[in-house]
């Protein structure tokens, strides 16, 4: 797979720098990952703060690539109005799978007309600028936001977070086991599972490494194909190990509610059927993944994972009830 991220002078160092060491230590846990950068016209950039780097290839030689990343900093007033690097990023955008930017690299996707109406976010300061120039976004500010294969996330550091993120797209848990790697975290939570204790995080883990070697792959499943399912005469079971206190934010439909760090306790209240199709839900995808883990190592075999959790059903605009 190639990820291509697109440079410029007076780039923000870190807006493309920590995307690069994440998904640069993918190949060394496994996956065949190529990154490179790009510059318009392959010469060395020098970036915001006065670091030099010299870009793998230039707008007319770049080789086409799966990821799409396109950081920002101050040179973005300029390239959000350059006509050479609009062209490159749409003609780019064309043939990837995912396109993403950090910081006020959105500027330059919302000109370059990949930013359709819907929630977006950029740097905190720049907020206000990006909701006067596109004004049928929804700019939120938080930390990742998505429109369809489109991805950006918000300052700086926050460039890291979202490659993480994405990493789950290649395999489930992928971005904890990089992030673990490059030792980091963000909340210093001690349990390497988020939000349950630090016994069974460890045994998740132990799960994970263990199903890794199984021939039933875990699956994810995409909110509009589940919500297509639940309109099926047998829907699938929809599992929310959110804690009760997420709940207020809106809930699938009929969905059980079991929080992850109860869910060796309250296991017996799910199906006795091991063959029933489950789909398990947290906020964004993390915790659930573990659940579905867990579900898998209890024996059920048709479990998925709702990608990117609630945020995504909701970003979507699909339905949801409160309590």
């Amino acid at each position: 797979m190639k990820i291509m991220i697109v440079i410029f002078p007076e780039v923000e160092e870190l807006d493309f720098v920590g995307p690069y060491e994440v998904f640069s230590f993918l190949s060394k846990v496994g996956q065949d990952v190529s990154v490179y950068t790009v510059s318009q016209d392959g010469k060395a950039v020098r970036c915001a703060n006065g670091l030099k780097v010299e870009p793998d290839y230039s707008f007319a030689d770049a080789p086409q690539a799966h990821w799409l990343v396109i950081p920002g900093g101050q040179g973005r007033h300029r390239e959000m109005h350059n006509p050479a690097m609009l062209d490159f990023v749409r003609q780019a955008a064309n043939h990837a799978e995912i396109v993403a930017s950090v910081c006020t690299g959105a500027f330059i996707l919302a000109n370059a007309g990949l930013l359709q109406k819907g929630r977006a976010t950029t740097y905190h300061l720049a907020l206000e600028e990006l909701q006067k120039l596109k004004p049928e976004l929804d700019v939120t500010g938080n930390r990742v936001e998505r429109q369809g294969n489109v991805y950006m996330a918000a300052g700086v550091s926050a460039g890291i977070d979202l490659a993480l993120q994405l990493c789950d797209k290649i395999k489930p848990g992928l971005g904890r086991q990089v992030a673990e790697k490059i030792e980091y975290a963000p909340e210093q939570v001690q349990s390497p599972v988020p939000q349950v204790s630090s016994v069974m995080g460890q045994m998740c883990l132990g799960l994970e490494h263990f199903l890794q070697q199984s021939p039933h792959k875990l699956g994810t499943m995409d909110s509009g194909e589940l919500y297509k399912r639940l309109q099926a005469k047998e829907p699938p079971l929809v599992l929310d190990v959110r804690e009760k206190e997420e709940l207020p934010g809106g809930y699938i439909e009929g969905a059980m509610h079991i929080p992850l760090r109860s869910l060796p306790q309250e296991a017996k209240r799910l199906p006795g059927d091991r063959e029933r199709e489950i789909v398990t839900v947290c906020r964004s995808g993390a915790r659930s993944a573990y659940a579905a883990l867990y579900l898998r190592a209890l024996g059920y075999r048709n479990v998925y994972n709702l990608e990117y959790g609630m945020l995504g059903w909701q970003q979507e605009g699909l339905p949801v009830e409160r309590p």
